[in-house]
């Protein structure tokens, strides 16, 4: 029995262990940075979701979520200084290629698109739509304009342009 204790208590094992699980820990927070899915997460590191999700949610780990994410935000502000100081460059360089008269049309044309997506002249992105389609008879378009007299404050008594075109009624349709 003083064995078992012996190997339950050992101090190189609880070391390895706990080194292990930092690690594992270390790993969760890091591929969740990167925009990973608690799923992803998992099947990446061979471990359940349960267990990523619990991670995840104590409190020294967002605690270190806290500090990552930190740290990621203040490269990515550094990044965004460095392309600032460059940009004047990029620009000029990309105005000696487009006047240059050696550089290839494909080339030209692509700066300009660029430059002019960039400096909000760019085509659309997105095109939306909506369409509406429906088979009206006489009497629908009359109560149509008499629904639009009354909200507009009339009391329905005006009178109406009750011009209809190719408007079939059914019972006008012979059956035989």
């Amino acid at each position: 029995m003083s064995d078992l204790l012996d190997k339950r208590y050992n101090k190189e094992g609880r070391e390895y262990q706990i080194k292990r699980m930092r690690d594992i820990h270390q790993e969760i927070c890091r591929l969740l940075i990167l925009g990973k899915t608690n799923r992803e997460i998992a099947y990446e590191l061979g471990v359940s979701e349960s267990m990523v999700s619990y991670t995840i949610n104590s409190e020294i780990v967002k605690r270190q979520l806290e500090v990552m994410r930190g740290a990621r935000d203040k490269e990515s502000f550094d990044v965004a200084v460095e392309i600032k100081k460059f940009a004047p460059v990029a620009l000029k360089i990309l105005q000696e290629i487009a006047q240059d008269p050696n550089s290839s049309p494909r080339h030209k044309i692509q700066i300009a698109t660029d430059m002019l997506d960039r400096a909000g002249f760019g085509a659309p992105k997105k095109v939306e739509a909506q369409h509406l389609h429906a088979h009206l008879t006489a009497d629908d378009i009359k109560e149509l304009k008499l629904r639009a007299l009354i909200a507009e404050g009339g009391n329905g008594s005006e009178n109406v342009d009750e011009e209809v075109i190719g408007c079939v009624e059914t019972n006008d349709i012979d059956q035989g």
